[in-house]
């Protein structure tokens, strides 16, 4: 019959052996539960914030395009002055019965084709001349223009000379307020002619193409323009 025989200190031992025994078994539990446990629970949760509040004169963030939800895209200064520029939904036979509504129209829908300083713009289309200084519309009057076979030219001419009363040769009347478009003084924009003795003729003609080429203005407004104009001023004819 075998008997223990203690050997050294039997507490010290038990004690080193009740420790290990406690680490590994610790240290098995949690392995098990890191390996159990789902990994849809080990992901960290969504962090969910309130919008912060706006403070009074806080500047805030603007939206980026993606973020930004049916919003109306803003009309543009240029797309304005394109509508603006466009002509009037009126008829065109409306247009050559009231003159008066063509002048208004010319004034409201011409479109400048030179911005800078003082430019004359005839319309054959719509007989009537609008004067602009800068890009501006400064006023607008009915014209008469060439007949068919004697047609005014279309084109980008300048005042050539001006003269308060100029004799026509080839037709042996009076233009008043001559302002010649072409260097051969063919062509000029001018008052309603005036016969040697003193018959105006023309003033119902105005809005109607009846001259034998020139522009003719009533007496009033050939009066305006040709003070308002000078040498060298711009005539685009269209």
């Amino acid at each position: 019959m075998l008997k223990y025989i203690p050997h050294g200190n039997n507490k010290h031992n038990w004690w080193t052996f009740s420790f290990i025994f406690f680490v590994t078994l610790v240290s098995m539990g949690c392995a098990y539960f890191v390996h159990a446990y789902p990994k849809k629970y080990q992901q960290p949760a969504p962090i969910v914030a309130l919008a912060p509040e706006i403070k009074k004169d806080e500047p805030v963030e603007k939206l980026s395009i993606d973020e930004q939800v049916n919003i109306i895209p803003a009309v543009s200064a240029a797309t304005i002055l394109e509508e603006k520029n466009k002509d009037p939904i009126i008829p065109l036979a409306e247009r050559n019965k009231n003159p008066l509504t063509r002048l208004d129209e010319a004034k409201e829908f011409a479109k400048p084709q030179i911005l800078t300083g003082k430019y004359i713009d005839i319309s054959l289309k719509f007989q009537n001349m609008v004067i602009f200084e800068d890009g501006k519309v400064l006023d607008a009057y009915q014209i008469s223009s060439g007949k068919k076979g004697m047609d005014t030219p279309i084109g980008t001419f300048k005042v050539e000379n001006k003269t308060p009363r100029a004799w026509s040769k080839d037709y042996g009347l009076w233009m008043p307020n001559w302002m010649a478009i072409l260097p051969s003084g063919k062509v000029g924009i001018h008052e309603l002619p005036i016969w040697p003795g003193g018959y105006q003729e023309g003033a119902k003609h105005l809005g109607t193409p009846v001259s034998h080429g020139c522009v003719r203005l009533g007496k009033d407004a050939a009066k305006r323009v040709y003070d308002w104009v000078e040498i060298g001023t711009p005539v685009v004819i269209h």
